[in-house]
């Protein structure tokens, strides 16, 4: 499942799409087919893509490779992967400084556990 698309951001249709890279509304499903087809993951409505930037990003470079689409497709479906990876990771913040830093152990021990 998609972990890496926020609750903002926007979302396109497979025309919408293809308006906005110049390529047929049927190339878009072809790209997209490719793509699933090596490991890339996207968003669905039931058998509709829903496509966001990043999945834009996706086909603009099959559209713009000179290397065979399905090797294209597993270089951008790794990376995907490598992305959604990164967004499983939790970030925390830590005082800058030890006087900002809590006194109580319970709290210590939770700020370490992460």
């Amino acid at each position: 499942m998609r972990r890496d698309i926020q609750s903002n951001e926007p979302a396109f249709s497979s025309k919408e799409v293809a308006e906005e890279v110049g390529i047929a509304t049927p190339t878009v499903r072809k790209y997209g087919q490719i793509l699933e087809r090596n490991g890339y993951e996207f968003l669905k409505d039931g058998d509709r893509h829903i496509f966001v930037q990043s999945d834009i990003g996706a086909l603009i470079a099959l559209r713009d490779t000179d290397k065979p689409l399905d090797d294209t497709a597993k270089d951008l479906a790794y990376q995907q992967k490598e992305r959604l990876e990164g967004s499983n990771e939790t970030e925390i913040s830590i005082p800058d400084t030890y006087e900002h830093l809590t006194k109580d152990p319970n709290q210590l021990k939770e700020i370490l556990m992460f």
